[in-house]
Order: C-alpha cells, then sequence, then structure tokens
C-alpha cells in the first residue's frame, strides 16, 4: 500500500517531510479511540495532529479522516457547500490512487461514500429542474391538479424528488386529487429506486409498520439503511427500535447514538431508558439522567419522545433514583411532559394531587389530570388509560365517600357511579346501602339487589 497520497499535494498544497515517530502514532490511536466513540470533532483533531507529525498524509489517516467526514457531513443538506466539493475531490482522489490495486473492503467503504456524494449532487439536479420548481410552487399554493402535472413531467425526466412529490400528493389526498395509496406507493417506491432519500425513509417505516404494506423486516432495513447512510436522523432512529425489539442491544445502542449526534431527541430518550432500566447495558442511573435531559432540552422529533424524558426525569426525582428525592422538582417536570400532551405525566400529575405528595390533596385537581388521559399516536396510550381509569376510581370513591359524610347522598351516588365505572368494586355496595336504607333518596330494595349484584 502507498505511504504518500500524492495527489493531496496537488488538492491541498502540503509540503510533506517524514518525522513520524512514537507521538505521532499515540496521537494516531488518540484518533482511533475516539472514532470508535463516535467523538468525530476530536478524531479529525487528533488527525491534524497526527499528520503535523508524521511530516504526510498516510492512507490510514486519510481512510480515516474520510470516513469520519462521511459521519459529520450531511448528504441532504450540504450537497452545494465547500465542504462537500472538498470531500468529493478526496474521496476521487483517493479511489484514483488505488484503483489499479488490489480491491479490499477500505476501498469498497470509500467507494460506498463516493455513491453517497453522487446521491447527494443528484438532489441538487433534481431540485434545480424547472419543472420540478414550477410543481413544487403549486404544491406549496396547495394547487395538487397542477402540481402532479408539473412533477410528472419531472418524473419524466428521471426526477425522484418529483416522483417522491407525487407519492406525497397521492397519500394526502384533498378535494381535487382522490386519495390512492396504491399511486402512492408505486411513485414512493420508484423514487426509492432512484436513491431518493426521503422516499426510502418513507418506504422502510411503511415495511417496519406494516403499514399500506406487508410487514417485511428485512425489506425495511434496507430502505431504511439507504436514509440513514445519507445522514437521516429519523431513519437512524428506526433502525435503532427494529434492534432494540430484536433485543440486539449493541446495535440498538450504535444506531441511537448515530442518531442522537444528530440531535435526535427520541433516541436520546431511548439511551435513556436503555441505562435506566439496563437493556443490553450495565444500569447506570447517571448516565440513564443525561441522556433523558439532553432529549428534554431538544426540539420535537419525530415521536414528541422529549416528552417521554421530560416525564422520566420527573420519575427519578419522584422516586429518588439516582437523585435525592424532591416532590417540587418532580411535579414541575411533570407538568412541563403535561404541556406537550404526554399521557403519563397527566396520571403521575393526578396521583400527586390525590395521593398529596408534594401538593396539597385536591381531588377535583386530580380528576381533572386523570380525566386528560386521550389517545395519540407516540405514546402507551393503553397503560396511561389504565394508569388514569385506576386513579378515577379511587378519586371518585373517595369523593363520594366525602358526599356521603356530609349526607350529600344524591352526589354521593353520582360519584359513586363514576368510581364504579372505573372499576372501584366497593363503590356499588355503597350505592346499594344508599338505596337500601333510603338515604336522602326513596327505599328502593330492588334497585339495591341490582347494584348489589353489578
Amino acid at each position: 500500500m502507498k505511504q504518500l497520497i500524492i495527489f493531496f499535494l496537488v488538492c491541498c498544497n502540503l509540503v510533506t517531510f517524514a518525522q513520524g515517530g512514537a507521538l505521532a502514532d499515540l496521537k494516531f490511536e488518540e484518533a482511533e479511540t475516539a472514532f470508535n466513540n463516535q467523538e468525530y470533532e476530536t478524531t479529525i483533531n487528533k488527525l491534524d495532529e497526527f499528520d503535523k507529525l508524521y511530516g504526510s498524509i498516510t492512507t490510514t489517516s486519510l481512510y480515516l479522516r474520510l470516513i469520519t467526514t462521511d459521519n459529520t457531513i450531511d448528504y441532504i443538506k450540504e450537497f452545494d457547500s465547500k465542504g462537500m466539493i472538498n470531500f468529493e475531490k478526496k474521496v476521487n482522489a483517493y479511489l484514483s490512487s488505488f484503483e489499479k490495486e488490489q480491491i479490499d473492503d477500505k476501498y469498497r467503504e470509500i467507494y460506498k461514500i463516493s455513491q453517497k456524494i453522487k446521491n447527494s449532487l443528484n438532489i441538487k439536479e433534481w431540485s434545480e429542474m424547472p419543472e420540478y420548481k414550477a410543481g413544487y410552487e403549486e404544491y406549496e399554493a396547495e394547487n395538487f391538479i397542477e402540481a402532479l402535472k408539473w412533477f410528472e413531467k419531472a418524473a419524466d425526466k428521471n426526477n425522484a424528488l418529483a416522483m417522491s412529490s407525487m407519492g406525497t400528493i397521492y397519500a394526502i389526498g384533498d378535494k381535487a386529487v382522490e386519495q390512492d395509496f396504491f399511486k402512492s406507493y408505486e411513485w414512493i417506491s420508484k423514487a426509492a429506486k432512484f436513491g431518493e432519500i426521503q422516499a426510502s425513509l418513507v418506504l422502510g417505516t411503511m415495511y417496519f409498520g406494516g403499514s399500506g404494506v406487508e410487514k417485511n423486516e428485512d425489506l425495511a432495513k434496507k430502505y431504511l439503511i439507504n436514509a440513514a447512510e445519507m445522514g437521516l436522523k429519523e431513519a437512524m432512529y428506526i433502525l435503532g427500535k427494529i434492534e432494540l425489539n430484536n433485543n440486539n442491544y449493541p446495535d440498538a445502542e450504535y444506531w441511537f447514538k448515530k442518531a442522537a449526534k444528530k440531535k435526535d431527541s427520541d433516541a436520546m430518550n431511548d439511551l435513556g431508558d436503555m441505562y435506566y432500566y439496563g437493556n443490553g447495558v450495565q444500569k447506570n442511573y447517571n448516565e440513564a439522567l443525561h441522556w433523558y435531559k439532553l432529549s428534554s432540552e431538544s426540539e420535537k422529533s419525530t415521536f414528541s419522545l422529549n416528552a417521554s424524558a421530560i416525564n422520566s426525569i420527573g420519575n427519578m426525582y419522584f422516586k429518588g433514583t439516582g437523585v435525592q428525592q424532591d416532590f417540587q422538582k418532580a411535579l414541575d417536570y411533570y407538568q412541563k411532559a403535561a404541556t406537550q400532551g404526554w399521557n403519563y405525566a397527566f396520571v403521575n400529575l393526578g396521583n400527586m394531587y390525590l395521593e398529596g405528595n408534594g401538593v396539597v390533596i385536591n381531588i377535583d385537581e386530580a380528576i381533572n389530570w386523570f380525566s386528560k388521559v386521550k389517545p395519540n399516536f407516540y405514546d402507551d396510550y393503553e397503560n396511561a388509560t389504565e394508569g388514569a381509569k385506576n386513579g378515577l376510581a379511587k378519586a371518585y370513591f373517595l369523593l363520594a365517600e366525602k358526599y356521603f359524610k356530609n349526607s350529600q347522598f344524591l352526589e354521593a351516588i353520582e360519584s359513586y357511579k363514576k368510581a364504579h365505572a372505573s372499576g372501584n368494586n366497593d363503590a356499588k355496595y355503597r350505592i346499594s346501602k344508599i338505596y337500601r336504607e333510603g338515604l336522602g333518596v326513596l327505599k328502593d330494595k330492588k334497585l339495591a339487589k341490582e347494584w348489589e349484584n353489578k
């Protein structure tokens, strides 16, 4: 293998002089360690120090520099940046230097990077095509009929962005364009074959969840990996979920950390969960809190799990897990999660007011919070519903007992009924007692018996 990349003199105007030595070797080892820890900025800094000490650009240092850049550059957004242009030059020069030698795994890896650069440049070409731009203007104005006409003209010229946009229009549908999932899938599939990254993400997600297609994990991973390698954090996160569901914890952690590097709050939350519960890693509450806090401070992403992270921090303060128990801090975090509609936060707040943890007992306020639980697409609604139902059963029963004690029997009956509907079995005996003894109502032994037998 060549020890000196001659082309680098041309690209970067570097004058090389051999020094090397133990210190240079140490810097390269530090660069490798940083790369393995996904500390990419540190990797580049250590490589700069290595190159300076060594006195030349070696094949190994250049290779590590290229795959590090591959992990940091945004292929979707930086297709026309100076960084992408310089990156392309270095990749092409590397490939040119080794094309006559035996093709090894490193060559193949750099070649794969060159294909990602090509896909990135295609995005630029597609987005600048006049037909696509005209269609996009109509799409933004929600003139979908006109948008489809322009996109179809662009698609005839193999514009994958236009194909993907047509798939989106047919998936959404409106008064002018009938919703058609078959056409949507057809166009998105064509776009993915041409390397359109958002289409790959959509297809991968569809095959992962079995949405509109038969569930197929292998196809899901194929499309999601294509999207993830181009830098889409959403694809990285879903790949992490696939591996987590299959108990492939190292791979799950790998993808979650790649997504977390791109500020994906969902991935940060799931990393927090892995360390909190010890799923595939050693249980570590400090590490869990670290990831939960990063997620809580990030913008919402696909599944809005930063709200889950906020709620989880509340749980840690409520239980005193890894931190000093602090009900006030728990309350603050639960309230923050509640503002984002997180169902578990509603349940937690309801329980705090029901049990008087850090607040004055307030049954009405507890009922208010329990009653806010409703279906959404991003949290475990069924379990949250069960928690809310149990809370309401207890809250309405306590409220009914208060009414009963104050001889407000009609109000007591209504609250007992709600408690019973929420699963409190003792409530039916209280109602039966009221009717049997005629407390505030006419005696009705038949009705009393009916309630007793419910």
